[in-house]
């Protein structure tokens, strides 16, 4: 899921050369106003790890493209891994293992099947299965896999090319929770990041992100507290009658320079 530095410069580079770089909320007023520029491209993150603070704002910063985070807050001031993380840190690990090779071992399938059962389940009830493999394979929080603290919280959304969004309290399947606990996630995770940053959150990127991991009325209960646009985890193109509250994304992997111009090329046609 990660993109390493290197390979990200080369995103920027190929982006800000042949490309329409915009803000989440430049698009936003583009869609309300029916006219899209041509070869526009919004980049986000999700979750808030702390790479994003690291490597990705100074290099966004680098090539003047702006970017959205948008923050998981229940692990913002945490020396904690999200428990996806956690998951795969304190499974006892398979020696078979071979990361170069495109197939499912025991381990991974073990630990697909795992994450499918604990993704519907509430906070508490994930970090009690969690803990309790961790009793039994007990290894520290890695920095790197940390969410954003505080004052890196502050000091992103210094950055005239950062925005912060919510990405929920907890992270959980939306479509899963019922209307109370989605309130909950969509009202708190906004009042968390708005009393650190003192900045109005207005955007907000759905948990997992699927059709089945949105819920029927989330888009709504959005609406209804403040939110302004949201964005999902279908690969699909925005246009100009594309709902704010539903924007498709495409999710970059781990590709060279190369391999994402090629992918920009098929998407946009060229």
């Amino acid at each position: 899921m990660c993109v390493t530095p290197k390979n990200f410069e080369s995103h920027l580079k190929i982006v800000s050369e042949f490309y329409n770089p915009i803000s989440l909320k430049e698009l936003e007023k583009q869609i309300k106003e029916k006219n899209i520029k041509n070869k526009s491209i919004v980049i986000t993150f999700d979750d808030g790890y702390v790479d994003n603070f690291d490597f990705a704002m100074p290099l966004l910063e680098k090539y003047k493209i702006p970017a959205t985070i948008f923050v998981t807050t229940h692990y913002v001031n945490k020396n904690q891994e999200p428990w996806w993380d956690e998951l795969e840190k304190v499974l006892p690990e398979d020696p078979s293992w071979d990361v170069t090779k495109n197939i499912f071992n025991n381990y991974q399938k073990k630990y697909i099947e795992l994450h499918k059962k604990l993704k519907p389940l509430s906070m508490g009830e994930k970090e009690n299965i969690v803990s309790q493999l961790a009793s039994k394979n007990k290894k520290s929080c890695r920095e790197d896999y940390r969410i954003v603290n505080s004052d890196e919280l502050k000091k992103l959304n210094l950055s005239k090319f950062i925005e912060i969004g919510s990405h929920s309290v907890t992270h959980p399947q939306m479509s899963m929770q019922n209307i109370h606990e989605q309130i909950y996630e969509i009202k708190e995770s906004k009042k968390y990041l708005e009393d650190i940053i003192q900045t109005s959150i207005t955007s907000f990127s759905y948990p997992f992100g699927t059709p089945n991991d949105i819920g029927p009325l989330t888009p709504e209960l959005l609406e209804k507290n403040g939110y302004t646009v949201a964005t999902a985890n279908s690969p699909d193109f925005i246009t100009k009658n594309t709902d704010p509250l539903m924007l498709p994304r495409h999710l970059v992997r781990n590709l060279t320079g190369q391999e994402f111009n090629n992918k920009l090329k098929l998407w946009f046609c060229e």
